[in-house]
């Protein structure tokens, strides 16, 4: 696929989305991309990758999460650009380091909790941390983590608990599964 005013490199895999690693033609930057499935609604996908960025960009600069840099409307099709910190997920990094030493497998467990601490006290509930939506990155034999994927976030302020209850209810009700089984709690 062809997203005008980018230089694709490759495509990623993505559970709901087509994500690529790419290089802006205007900045130079490293970016990665996220549009949805073409077969998708094109007002639906622009919707939910809307509230994706809308979520992100409340933490855009905090360590550990992924930095949000715009959402576009390229002829149609919603484009969320992400900056790209060259990171691989959480499961294909364990898969290439099956032996990780305890001080190692620490510092991922508390990374990843100083991000979720960080987006809690914002009163957002991310709704999917899996390993797939984690990222890491290795710069010098040091491991920094980074949380993607807030497409499923939510609010939980006092005010909007009640809008809330009433998605989740919709929800619930047309049997949409949010979030991934496997890690469902």
């Amino acid at each position: 696929m062809a997203i005008p005013g980018f230089k694709i490199k490759e495509r990623l895999s993505g559970e709901r989305s087509v994500i690529y690693r790419a290089t802006s033609e205007s900045t130079g930057q490293d970016v990665v991309l996220k549009t949805h499935d073409p077969s998708s609604s094109s007002s639906r996908a622009f919707s939910k990758l809307q509230q994706e960025f809308q979520m992100g960009r409340l933490f855009s600069g905090d360590q550990g999460i992924v930095e949000y840099v715009e959402l576009l409307n390229i002829n149609g099709t919603a484009v969320l650009v992400m900056k790209d910190s060259g990171g691989i997920s959480l499961n294909q990094f364990l898969i290439s380091h099956p032996t990780l030493t305890l001080s190692e497998q620490l510092e991922i467990a508390i990374q990843l909790s100083k991000a979720l601490e960080v987006i809690h006290n914002m009163d957002v509930i991310h709704r999917d941390i899996k390993p797939q939506n984690t990222l890491v990155v290795t710069m010098q034999d040091k491991i920094q983590i980074q949380l993607i994927d807030f497409e499923l976030a939510i609010r939980s302020s006092a005010d909007k608990v009640e809008n809330v209850a009433a998605a989740e209810t919709v929800a619930a009700a047309s049997g949409e599964l949010v979030g991934t089984l496997q890690y469902i709690s």
